[in-house]
C-alpha cells in the first residue's frame, strides 16, 4: 500500500508518517488489524529528551484502513489526546498529577500545555475536509 501524504503530515526521523509540532516530532506506526480496528504505535520525539513510545496503544474506528486517510486520522486522534493532556496539566500546572492520571507523561503534559495552539491548528489542518 502506497501511502500519500500532504501538508501538514510528514516523514519524520523515524521514516515514519508524522508531524512537527515546535521541536517534536509526532509519528504513528500501523503494526496490524484486529477485530477491523488498526492498531497503532504512538512515538513522541524531541531533542535532549527520553523518547515517549507507547506500543499498540490506539485503535482506529471499525473497518478504517492504514492508509493516507487513516494515518491523518490516527495523528489526528493522538493530538486530541496532547490537547487533553495540556488541558490536565493548565489544571494542575504540573504540581500533582491529574485526578484521572497522565495520559502520556508529565513531561510530555508540559510540552503539550507550552504548544497547545499549534497542537489545535495541526488538528485542525487534519481533520479538514480540504485536503487531497
Amino acid at each position: 500500500m502506497v501511502l500519500e501524504l500532504s501538508t501538514p503530515l510528514i516523514i519524520t526521523p523515524r521514516l515514519l508518517p508524522g508531524i512537527c509540532i515546535s521541536d517534536a516530532t509526532v509519528s504513528v506506526e500501523a503494526i496490524g488489524i484486529v477485530d477491523g480496528h488498526v492498531r497503532w504505535n504512538i512515538f513522541i520525539d524531541r531533542p535532549g529528551m527520553p523518547e515517549y513510545a507507547d506500543p499498540d496503544s490506539l485503535g482506529s474506528g471499525r473497518g478504517q484502513l492504514p492508509d493516507s486517510a487513516g494515518t491523518r486520522s490516527a495523528i489526528a486522534s493522538v493530538l486530541s489526546f496532547l490537547s487533553a493532556e495540556a488541558e490536565g496539566y493548565r489544571c494542575t500546572m504540573g504540581v500533582s498529577e491529574p485526578v484521572d492520571g497522565w495520559i502520556f507523561n508529565a513531561d510530555i503534559a508540559e510540552w503539550a500545555y507550552l504548544n497547545e495552539d499549534e497542537i489545535a491548528i495541526t488538528q485542525c489542518d487534519l481533520e479538514s475536509d480540504n485536503w487531497g
